[in-house]
C-alpha cells in the first residue's frame, strides 16, 4: 500500500491516523497538554491534600484550575488546528479521571523543576508575551512548584517538604534541592516572598532564562507565593 491508501485504510477502520513528514507539532502538543496537565496540577494538589491525579480532576476547585490553566492558557498557542487540540485535550481529561488508574501525585513531582521549565514555561512565557500578562493557573503552578520546595533540610538525597498530612521528601536533582533549601533558609530569618521569588527565577540553570527579569512574573508568582 501506498501512505496514502494506508492511511485511508486504518482511518476506515476506525482507528485515528496521521500521516506527516513534521512529528514535532504533535510532541509539542503531547508534552504540553497531556505532560503539562501532570506537571502544572501534581505539586499544587499535593500540597492541598491531595494523592491522586484523579482526585486532583474531580476536585471541584482543582479541577477548575486544570482545565483553565489547559483549555485557557496552553490550547491557544499550540501550532496545530484548535479543533484539533481540544478534542485531543479533552481526551486527556478523560484519561485523567479514568477511575482505574491510580497515578500518585509525589511520583509526577520527581525532578519537577526540569519537568517544569520543559513542559510548562514554554507555554507560561508564550502566553505571557502574546496577551502581554502572565497567565494566572500556569503562574499559580509555578508559585505552587516553589512551595512544594519548601523545607531546609535535605535528608536521605530529598529535601524534607510538610503538608497537613506530614512531612514528605521531594526528590531532585541535587544543586536543585540545595539552591533551594539555601533560599528557603534566608526566607526563614526574611519571611519575604518577592526577594525568595526574585532569588529562585533568576537561576538560568534552571529556567534556561533569567525569569527575574520580567517583574510582572516576579510580582504574580510573588503574589501566589504567598497566599499559598
Amino acid at each position: 500500500l501506498s501512505a496514502r491508501e494506508a492511511v485511508r485504510t486504518l482511518t476506515q477502520a476506525g482507528l485515528n491516523v496521521v500521516w506527516t513528514s513534521d512529528l514535532q507539532p504533535f510532541r509539542t502538543r503531547k508534552d504540553r497538554i497531556l505532560n503539562g496537565a501532570h506537571t502544572m496540577m501534581a505539586l499544587a494538589a499535593y500540597l492541598a491534600g491531595l494523592d491522586t491525579v484523579r482526585e486532583c480532576v474531580d476536585d471541584p476547585i482543582l479541577g477548575r484550575y486544570v482545565r483553565r490553566g489547559i483549555f485557557d492558557e496552553i490550547l491557544p498557542l499550540l501550532p496545530l488546528p484548535a479543533e484539533e487540540t481540544r478534542a485531543y485535550a479533552e481526551d486527556v481529561m478523560e484519561r485523567l479521571a479514568n477511575p482505574f488508574i491510580k497515578h500518585n501525585l509525589i511520583n509526577i513531582a520527581l525532578n519537577s523543576v526540569s519537568k517544569y521549565r520543559v513542559r510548562v514555561l514554554p507555554s507560561l512565557l508564550e502566553y505571557r508575551t502574546a496577551n502581554h500578562r502572565p497567565p494566572p493557573a500556569l503562574t499559580f503552578s509555578l508559585a505552587a512548584l516553589l512551595a512544594f520546595y519548601r523545607g531546609t533540610e535535605i535528608r536521605d538525597g530529598a529535601l524534607v517538604g510538610a503538608r497537613a498530612h506530614g512531612p514528605y521528601a521531594a526528590k531532585d536533582d541535587a544543586f536543585v534541592l540545595q539552591a533551594l533549601a539555601e533560599q528557603w533558609r534566608a526566607y526563614a530569618e526574611r519571611p519575604d516572598a518577592s526577594t525568595l521569588c526574585r532569588a529562585i527565577l533568576a537561576r538560568t540553570d534552571f529556567w534556561g532564562e533569567d525569569l527575574s527579569s520580567l517583574p510582572d512574573l516576579v510580582e504574580a508568582v510573588g503574589a501566589h507565593l504567598s497566599r499559598i
